[in-house]
């Protein structure tokens, strides 16, 4: 992005192609809506929207009937180690939402079945979208860390998002744009959001193999307490700074700094 006045022969303040950008965007999206305000007109996008609801009203239905009962057999299970338990709460919490997605892709399979595919095709859209929200949103346990849980969780939901819509191009076009241009090192925002994402899985897989590993050695009797806690520290740097260099690399970011820094570190 550029500063100054075209008036007072600077250069402009926005970026005349960013700008291009954002009305090609703009425009997109009002006929985007237009065409859903036009498509609801339509007697089965009618239907389709009111089968959707229906949905909805009968997964709460669900919920509402066998929640309690689950959540009392729940209680039940003393003897269950914590990890199973911590995964049947969080499958419990979601409880309405699986149903929705069970009964909304059983509806689909269903008309798909007794009449055309295009009088199914928004509820195809919204089966896809709401599986691949529940998936991220359960894959997304995994990372314990609240604040880099909720970065990945939303830059994976958008992100699925745009590809199941199939305007994934127009906004990586917009968030690619919006740049900010250190000497030869050039960070936009698209970048940014990649980054969060990959460095996000990246940090859960160097989170369960420094945890794997950690209970290997605190198992080991033949290493003494201090050498086992310098070993369990080491090896967690060691695999985090692999993650983050990995990461970084991944999306395009050049490490050479980085690199000679990391290896005074390594020297100290």
């Amino acid at each position: 992005m550029r500063y100054g006045n075209r008036d007072d022969g600077m250069e402009p303040l926005i970026d005349p192609d960013l700008q291009d950008q954002v009305t090609d965007i703009t425009q997109s999206g009002l006929d985007l809506v237009q065409m859903a305000v036009d498509g609801l007109m339509r007697p089965w996008n009618a239907y389709q929207i009111g089968i959707l609801l229906g949905l909805i009203v009968f997964a709460h239905l669900i919920r509402m009937a066998i929640g309690p009962k689950i959540h009392d057999w729940l209680r039940g299970r003393e003897g269950w180690p914590m990890w199973r338990m911590r995964v049947a709460l969080i499958l419990h919490r979601r409880l309405r939402f699986i149903a929705f997605v069970i009964l909304i892709w059983l509806t689909v399979a269903i008309m798909r079945e007794i009449t055309w595919p295009s009088r199914s095709y928004l509820l195809a859209i919204m089966a896809n979208l709401a599986l691949a929200w529940l998936v991220v949103d359960l894959a997304s346990r995994l990372i314990a860390n609240p604040l880099v849980r909720k970065i990945v969780q939303y830059g994976a939901w958008i992100w699925v998002s745009l590809r199941i819509l199939g305007i994934t191009d127009d906004a990586v076009a917009i968030l690619d744009g919006l740049a900010l241009q250190l000497g030869e090192l050039r960070i936009s925002v698209w970048i940014i959001v990649q980054a969060a994402v990959t460095l996000g899985f990246l940090f859960v897989l160097a989170r369960l193999l420094s945890r794997a590993a950690s209970n290997q050695i605190e198992r080991n009797e033949n290493i003494s307490p201090s050498m086992r806690v310098l070993t369990i520290k080491f090896l967690q740097v060691v695999v985090y700074s692999l993650a983050l260099i990995v990461g970084l690399s991944a999306v395009g970011i050049d490490l050479t700094g980085l690199a000679v820094l990391s290896g005074a570190i390594g020297v100290g």
